[in-house]
């Protein structure tokens, strides 16, 4: 289990009322403004999961804490990918372009016939 508690109240993301209950902070008004006493709504729910369909199951009614854990990777690839430094190849030679199908699928120009893939040289800055 990942806690994500120490990020949210972190004072440094200019949080200084994180410890409030304040759920209007994650609402917005509505265009026409009906939306009775507080004129606060929740979002829409999103009609897709574009790239992570089937991660959690392969039919409509999804698991209804795949949000919850996709946050959580991210939050842990957020914190381990601090670690490292990201750089470009030196000896690349060509620009990196992107073809979509069902992911981003970048490949180097000329190179297509490689496959997938964006060459970096990756670069530990702290353990």
């Amino acid at each position: 289990m990942f806690l994500i508690w120490p990020s949210i109240e972190a004072r440094r993301f200019g949080n200084s009322d994180a410890s409030e209950f304040k759920p209007e902070r994650w609402m917005s008004k509505l265009p026409d403004g009906d939306s009775g006493d507080s004129g606060a709504v929740l979002p829409p729910p999103v009609g897709s999961t574009h790239g992570w369909n089937g991660v959690f199951t392969f039919v409509e009614g999804m698991c209804i804490g795949f949000r919850l854990a996709l946050f959580e990777y991210k939050v842990i690839l957020a914190d381990l990918i601090k670690n490292f430094e990201f750089l470009p190849v030196d000896e690349l030679d060509g620009l990196i372009e992107t073809v979509f199908s069902s992911t981003a699928q970048p490949y180097v120009v000329g190179k297509k016939s490689e496959g997938v893939k964006i060459p970096l040289r990756v670069k530990c800055i702290q353990l």
